[in-house]
This record gives structure tokens, C-alpha cells and sequence, in this order.
């Protein structure tokens, strides 16, 4: 649905906001005792499940978006 569009690709126009609203979830999440490990392997599978729920409704620029804001984590469990 539209929602999930915007969840999904929401980041593609504004990559400036994207990395902003990153770093201070980052920050929130390890005040409360997240390691950054865990932070960015959870917003792996966001962006995962996201590519997932829109399945042909997913875009290359929604791809290109979430690319450029994973390539932030360099701590990331695979």
C-alpha cells in the first residue's frame, strides 16, 4: 500500500534527512543500550523486508536510497 511505499522509498528524496534521521537513531538506540551492531543489522532487514512487501512496486531509486544509507554501517552482522 502507499504506507509501505513511503516507508520503503520514502529516504529516495531526501538523503540528507535520511542520514540525519540515521545517525540520531543511532544514537537513541545505543542510549538504551543497543550496540551498533544490532542497530544496523536490524535496519538491514527493514530495508529487506521493505524490498520484500512492495515486491515489483520496489525501485531502483528506493534501492539506490537504502544503499546509500546502509553504506553507513560499517558494524553491520552478516
Amino acid at each position: 500500500g502507499a504506507g509501505s511505499r513511503e516507508a520503503g522509498g520514502g529516504w529516495a528524496g531526501g538523503a540528507a534527512y535520511a542520514g540525519r534521521l540515521v545517525e540520531i537513531e543511532r544514537g537513541n538506540h545505543g542510549g538504551l543500550g543497543v550496540e551498533p551492531e544490532v542497530f544496523e543489522t536490524c535496519c538491514r532487514v527493514v530495508r529487506t523486508v521493505f524490498r520484500e512487501i512492495l515486491g515489483a512496486e520496489w525501485t531502483g531509486e528506493m534501492d539506490a536510497a537504502w544503499r546509500r544509507v546502509l553504506a553507513r554501517f560499517p558494524h553491520a552482522l552478516t
